[in-house]
């Protein structure tokens, strides 16, 4: 059991049972109210150590005002329990509510850090990602095949992980399930170009620089089934809005007025 430093008060409820109480006898009972506290509910009934605790609070307790007001205190407001203890009810049930509420506020509280410490593992660790297969119509040979040699960089990765730069750590599991994946993307170049830098910003690092991945792979492959016309490669041209609204051959920029409106006119797609 705890210390309990504050003691609830019930005003009303006091006053209703020391209505005939003399000025002497509200103080002398309310210091054994709170002696009874600091116990934790329970006053001594041996005499000689309880009128030691009450000079300790008192200047003027001596054995005549002893004598002449407390046995009278306790038989009206305390009841002695098996062992011989002063027992004041109302007191004892009090002190119980507030050690049941301060155990319960201490479980909340390693709950909430337990939950905490829970959730800062999980965000170190890596999880499962879905991997989409994608449909490829243009030949294997015509699509840049996915490089993943290790550039050249200042800090070679740790035996356990294929790439380790600050929270980014990709072991060789995740390391093989991303190249099949993204079979068309140089993870490696892309990591040491600058995506594991923006990826240890991110909450998850491992989904969002999974999904990084997916959305150049889609690029690369896009790229490798657009439209060719006599060997000339064409690609696509968006308004100011991303919307397509048609198409130009490749390494040309389409013309544009000072508002970015087209000023010559595009081949259909």
């Amino acid at each position: 059991m705890s210390e309990q430093p504050w003691m609830p008060f019930y005003v009303n409820d006091y006053l209703t049972d020391t209505l005939d109480l003399t000025t002497e006898e509200h103080g002398v009972y309310m210091i054994l109210l709170m002696i009874s506290w600091r116990r934790k509910g329970v006053l001594l009934g041996d005499m000689g150590v309880l009128k030691r605790m009450l000079g300790g609070h008192v200047s003027d307790m001596h054995g005549n005002r002893f004598n002449r007001l407390v046995p009278s205190l306790l038989s009206r407001y305390f009841r002695m329990d098996a062992q011989g203890n002063w027992i004041q009810n109302r007191l004892l049930k009090e002190w119980e509510m507030a050690e049941k509420r301060s155990e319960k506020q201490k479980e909340n509280i390693q709950k909430r850090w337990t939950k905490t410490r829970k959730n800062k593992e999980l965000a170190d660790t890596t999880v499962d990602t879905v991997v989409i297969p994608i449909t490829i119509t243009k030949k294997e040979e015509d699509i840049p095949p996915c490089t993943n040699a290790s550039p050249s960089s200042p800090s070679a990765p740790s035996p356990n992980y294929v790439f380790e730069e600050g929270r980014v750590r990709l072991n060789e599991r995740d390391f093989q399930r991303w190249c099949e994946a993204f079979p068309h993307v140089p993870i490696l170049a892309e990591l040491h170009g600058g995506l594991a830098r923006w990826g240890a910003k991110q909450p998850n690092w491992f989904n969002a620089v999974a999904g990084r991945l997916a959305k150049l792979e889609r690029e690369a492959v896009a790229k490798a089934n657009a439209p060719h016309s006599n060997g000339v490669e064409y690609q696509s041209v968006t308004n100011m809005f991303g919307e397509v609204i048609g198409k130009q051959r490749c390494g040309r920029e389409a013309p544009r007025g000072m508002f970015g409106e087209l000023l010559s006119e595009l081949e259909p797609l």
